[in-house]
């Protein structure tokens, strides 16, 4: 048969047509048709005609032929409900999965799917659904919600809820990328609604997420608090703690780089360690550590930085079976160093030798000049380190390393500084500063830089270039909020260890509280014993002007002269009582604020131990196999943990000897003491006493301690006990005032030290509502106190005053009503 010209172009034509077609789908029409026949042929409803709906299902999702992909998993799952085949609710999520392509719900239904599986014993029908490239539900678009509307519509009418909420999120997420975000926030709240009828916690937590996001970035009229509100009542229905770690690590990750909110996160991220260690341990663990590592980096909380570090290596060996631990090695070292443990610095750069020379021959060799030349910095070596800091800076620069370089020209800076060769250091400091201004968002860089030239710029005598440096320096300090963020951080830590020793604590607050009982019971009995002395002198009194006979008068006012002796006695026994009483107060207040920095060393023992424990196991098997050299490797590491079980048995029981001393008689010796140190811990342990009594209680501190002060001699428990008593004081007042304000009020207490001529000046400051200026007198006599009964002996200041006066010094108080108070402790040098 003859084709013509036209016939033949015609032919091509549509078969281009046709191509282009098939081409838009992602499933063949032939695998359709050959799928659909099957279901045709196969008559049973029975377990293979639920497996051929689900496979059918995702081939129509693929394909964009929704309501049908819906209908036939629905189908499926109706059918295994009525055989009680579980292997069925496994494919149904899967098909929920594929459906939504990607995203939390996919993850969400994904992982349902597996604990099924889990329970029941089936893990043949957990297979995860892989969807082809070009399936993206995440982009949304009209044509999208106008396919979508009457898919939800018919679904709605079944009563079908789970498949309505998803397809709502779907139809949500579009109407976000349409910019419709009043629809957007609605629909969002309606499956929220879906969410919790159905008793499913974990996707309409994460909902919440959006909903606060659209009313933080503002495109929605609304109350944040409110949402939140919502948000914590949802997450304290449930104790499942994979769903509380998941969805606290969600909320972290949110306000880590969504809201900058950076102690908001690390609150979360905390409670998220709180379930997950509760756990198998897993990735997501993994993952909080990470985050938590990162922030105190940047915090510059070195100390803590390490602790994440070693958990990171630790967990990694325990859920790999072949971790490469490079990097985490590498972070290890630099953390040793900031924290001034160099020999485990250079044990980690053996260990990186050792294991990762071959592939990472040129970094490591930066690495080590990097190391070798700071350390030879910090010894004043400036020439010598200049030599390894060059070589390293230059082999970063060569590998194109985007982060090493500007930090190794700051240190080659520092050399060149402390050299005076300020030609140089500029050099080195504008390379870093240059650095800087290519990648904006590093502040750490930043800072460095500014500081460096603004140091560099004064001693040149550029005094208008060294201001625009320091300006500059100040301001991202500022903006960053660098040092409030490390408070706040480190108060979030502070509350997690004292939660994990809450049984101690109570007992201390019990303990506490039957003092305080005693004291007031004698407070009641030197009432009494006085009302008793007044009547014995009215009695005298009538004796002496009734009585003319001399001899019985002499007689009688001798008898009541020995009563009055004995009455005095038990006055004064009772007073020395209560100064007891008052001293074992203020060692409760000390141990409370102890209580969380024992905890630290001791955690670290127990782990060393563990650790210990399991390589000498591991030893003992080397040793029967024969392998001598392995055996040596894992003993080193045995005697590294002894040592590091050592160092911190040697903290905490320098943490104890701190405390028993506080807690015994003063023996009346004087010792060199630093003044700046001896403030510092006692504002730490008045700030977590108090935070141990009241987890709600927070305040900022303030402190300005004078670097020119020398050690003088002193008692140190004694004046510890007065800095205890006076800061305990300024907490619990501007506490009161918090909790009585209604409008914005910041709590907020000063602690200063300064040299004035002969004397040490101690300052501590409060902004609560100051003495009133008819008690302001009586503040320093014995028994008077402003605090509740029950709350406060009445002997604090007063001992204070009295302890103050035998050092030779005095004790004042400068006070304004309704703005603050501030005690000043002035002693000879």
């Amino acid at each position: 048969m003859k084709i013509n010209f036209k016939t033949s172009l015609l032919i091509f034509l549509i078969g281009i047509f046709i191509g282009h077609s098939q081409d838009n789908l992602l499933v063949a029409p032939a695998e359709f048709d050959s799928l659909k026949q099957r279901i045709d042929n196969h008559k049973e409803f029975d377990e293979t005609r639920v497996s051929l709906l689900n496979e059918y299902a995702r081939l129509c999702f693929y394909n964009k032929e929704f309501k049908t992909g819906l209908m036939a998993s629905r189908d499926a799952r109706l059918i295994s409900e009525k055989i009680d085949f579980k292997g069925g609710l496994i494919m149904y999520h899967l098909s929920l999965a594929a459906f939504m392509g990607g995203g939390r719900s996919y993850q969400y239904h994904n992982q349902l799917a597996e604990k099924i599986s889990i329970e029941e014993d089936l893990s043949e029908y957990y297979q995860p659904v892989t969807t082809p490239e070009g399936y993206e539900m995440n982009k949304g678009s009209q044509e999208r919600i106008d396919q979508l509307l009457p898919v939800l519509e018919y679904f709605k009418e079944l009563g079908e809820q789970e498949i309505q909420a998803l397809v709502q999120i779907i139809i949500s997420d579009s109407y976000y990328d349409t910019e419709q975000y009043e629809a957007n926030y609605k629909m969002l709240q309606n499956t929220i609604d879906i969410y919790k009828e159905l008793g499913e916690l974990f996707p309409a937590i994460n909902l919440y997420g959006w909903m606060r996001h659209l009313l933080e970035t503002d495109k929605v009229d609304g109350d944040l608090q409110i949402i939140h509100g919502d948000l914590m009542k949802l997450l304290s229905t449930t104790t499942d703690a994979k769903i509380l770690a998941n969805v606290y690590y969600q909320l972290g990750t949110y306000e880590q780089f969504t809201n900058k909110n950076i102690s908001n996160a690390v609150e979360y991220y905390l409670m998220s360690v709180k379930y997950s260690e509760q756990l198998e341990p897993t990735s997501l663990l993994l993952d909080v550590y990470e985050r938590m590592s990162v922030i105190y980096q940047d915090l510059g909380l070195w100390p803590k930085r390490t602790e994440y570090i070693l958990k990171i290596i630790a967990l990694k060996k325990e859920i790999e079976s072949d971790p490469d631990l490079f990097h985490e090695y590498q972070r290890a070292l630099w953390c040793m160093y900031n924290i001034n443990r160099n020999d485990d610095a250079r044990a980690y750069m053996d260990t990186l030798q050792t294991h990762y020379s071959n592939n990472f021959k040129n970094e490591l060799e930066n690495l080590n000049n990097t190391f070798e030349g700071q350390v030879l910095k910090d010894e004043e070596q400036y020439e010598k380190a200049i030599s390894l800091l060059t070589k390293s800076y230059d082999g970063y620069v060569a590998q194109n390393n985007q982060y090493a370089p500007p930090f190794e020209a700051i240190h080659i800076a520092d050399c060149y500084i402390k050299l005076g060769d300020y030609k140089s250091a500029l050099k080195y400091a504008m390379i870093s500063h240059e650095w800087h201004l290519k990648k904006p968002n590093d502040f750490r860089n930043a800072i460095e830089a500014n500081s460096r030239l603004a140091e560099i710029y004064g001693a040149m005598g550029k005094t208008q270039k060294a201001y625009k440096h320091l300006s500059k320096y100040h301001n991202i300090l500022k903006e960053q909020e660098v040092y409030n963020e490390a408070s706040s951080v480190m108060e979030l830590e502070v509350s997690t260890l004292l939660e994990t020793s809450q049984e101690q604590i109570n007992a201390l607050e019990k303990e506490q509280f039957i003092k305080e009982q005693e004291n007031k019971t004698q407070r009641l009995w030197i009432f009494s014993i006085a009302g008793a002395l007044l009547s014995v002198v009215i009695i005298l009194l009538i004796v002496y002007r009734n009585n003319k006979q001399k001899q019985k008068a002499n007689t009688l006012l001798k008898k009541q002269k020995t009563e009055i002796q004995e009455t005095l006695d038990q006055l004064k026994t009772t007073q020395t009582q209560l100064i007891q009483s008052e001293k074992m107060a203020s060692l409760g207040e000390l141990t409370a604020g102890i209580a969380h920095e024992i905890q630290n060393p001791l955690n670290f023992v127990n782990n060393f131990s563990e650790v210990s424990n399991e390589l000498l196991g591991e030893m003992k098997e080397e040793l029967t196999v024969g392998d001598k050299e392995e055996a040596i490797n894992i003993a080193n590491d045995v005697i590294q943990n002894l040592e590091k079980i050592s160092y911190h048995g040697d903290r905490a029981s320098s943490i104890v000897k701190g405390m028993l001393d506080h807690s015994r008689a003063n023996s009346g010796m004087k010792e060199l003491v630093d003044i700046n140190i001896l403030a510092d811990e006692y504002l730490r342990l008045a700030y977590h006493g108090l935070r141990a009594k009241d987890k709600s209680f927070n305040a900022a501190m303030e402190t300005e301690y004078d670097a020119s002060l020398e050690k003088i001699k002193i008692v140190p428990q004694e004046i510890g006990r007065v800095l205890l008593n006076l800061i305990s004081n300024a907490f619990y007042v501007v506490n009161k005032k918090h909790k009585s304000q209604k409008e914005n009020y910041q709590p907020m207490v000063n602690l200063r030290t300064v040299k004035d001529k002969n004397n040490i000046t101690i300052s501590v400051t409060d902004n609560g509502d100051g003495i009133p200026n008819h008690i302001k007198d009586k503040i320093f006599q014995p028994f008077f106190t402003t605090k509740p009964t029950g709350e406060g002996t009445g002997l604090g200041l007063s001992l204070s005053y009295d302890i103050v006066k035998a050092h030779g010094g005095k004790l004042n108080v400068d006070t304004k009503e309704g703005k603050g108070t501030t005690f000043t402790i002035v002693l000879p040098v």
